[in-house]
């Protein structure tokens, strides 16, 4: 009976969730208009920064992105926090000087935007960087050199990132390894969101949390975080050990979810968390998305 209750319980909770989700998310017109704006132009930034950080960017990619951009900073500039505008600023300006040579409409407006906004400062785009072991300097990267990491040296990064913070020591994150050229393809088409660099891919983790280790409606969320975690502590040991990575996005169906698992043979107990692409460095400079951080004071609260 008390398993039958939480169960119910468990249902209860996802009912708030989704009531929650549907409220607030960037999608819905109840969410606050300036936070919704922020993000959306941030992502859509950020993508452009993608772009431009592939070791060969292609010309003219994204139009449909820099058009929003266009379009809502110059509707909405007065609303946007500094950090979003610079950062937007910043990567339509690296933009506009790799396409400004083609007669395409859209670089005519892009100039225009960027002459009318002279004054805001550029900080988004790219830059390039030495490989730096520090904590505070680690980048996601792109470019990889052709070169599958050995299993030693995996096994340093594991024994490494294993240390991160688990509830009640659970330690229900997995980490599934895969230098399969042709199955690593597979794996990055469903998922979708590295079409762009995929040919530079030579090694993956999949970091995955075993729901066998939760129970109850409060522990329905806490897989992900220790499987988010135990993410964030591989990428940095990854760094530490001299390899560069980028975690690639796994906002996935669980039809998709199903597919990877199935082909990659991993246990359908299992819940994807992320996908980590690591490798060494092709060139000595790197060439990394700028990611512009946020100001503190967008993040921080003090309460009394």
């Amino acid at each position: 009976m008390v398993k039958f209750f939480k169960i119910i319980q468990i249902l209860y909770e996802y009912l708030i969730d989704i009531l929650l989700l549907l409220i607030f998310n960037r999608y819905s017109f109840l969410a606050n208009k300036r936070n919704r704006l922020n993000y959306n132009i941030l992502i859509n930034a950020h993508s452009i920064e993608k772009g431009l950080s592939l070791e060969k960017p292609k010309h003219l990619f994204g139009k449909k992105k820099i058009k929003y951009l266009i379009k809502n900073l110059s509707l909405n500039k007065n609303i946007c926090s500094t950090s979003v505008l610079e950062m937007a600023c910043g990567a339509l300006n690296e933009y506009y000087e790799l396409n400004k040579k083609f007669n395409d409409p859209i670089i005519l407006k892009l100039k225009n935007f960027l002459k009318s906004n002279i004054l805001i400062k550029k900080k988004g785009g790219t830059i390039i960087t030495k490989f730096n072991k520090n904590y505070f300097k680690r980048k996601s990267s792109r470019i990889y050199r052709n070169k599958i990491i050995s299993k030693n040296k995996i096994e340093k990064i594991i024994n490494l990132s294993k240390y991160a913070p688990s509830q009640c020591n659970r330690q229900s994150s997995k980490v599934h390894v895969f230098q399969n050229t042709k199955l690593i393809r597979q794996i990055l088409k469903i998922q979708g969101g590295a079409n762009s660099f995929t040919n530079q891919i030579k090694n993956i983790f999949i970091v995955t949390s075993d729901i066998n280790a939760w129970g109850g409606p409060g522990e329905r969320n806490q897989l992900y975080i220790d499987g988010s975690l135990f993410a964030m502590n591989l990428l940095n040991s990854c760094n530490y050990f001299g390899l560069l990575s980028c975690p690639l996005n796994l906002d996935i169906s669980n039809f998709k979810e199903f597919k990877i698992k199935k082909l990659s043979k991993i246990p359908l107990n299992e819940r994807l968390i992320m996908i980590i692409a690591f490798g060494y460095s092709k060139n000595m400079n790197l060439k990394n998305a700028y990611s512009l951080r946020k100001k503190n004071h967008e993040l921080l609260n003090f309460h009394n």
